[in-house]
């Protein structure tokens, strides 16, 4: 995993989609990090609470919303 390259993908990514928030941003970020805790792993198992408070997101449907559309 080249930790660095992945975020400049991210980036490009971002710059293409004007639909992306800070909401996305934050929860993005919150996500790597717990990817990184976990060594990069193919998969990784989060907890909603975790992220929401990592992310700083109150809302849990601005949570779902925003999953949803990273997913996407």
């Amino acid at each position: 995993m080249n930790y660095i390259r992945h975020l400049n993908g991210f980036f490009a990514r971002l710059a293409e989609d004007k639909r992306m928030s800070s909401y996305h941003i934050s929860l993005y970020f919150a996500l790597f990090q717990q990817w990184n805790a976990d060594r990069f792993g193919e998969q990784f198992i989060i907890t909603r609470a975790e992220t929401m408070e990592m992310s700083r997101l109150g809302s849990v449907n601005t949570y779902a919303r925003c999953m949803k559309e990273l997913s996407q």
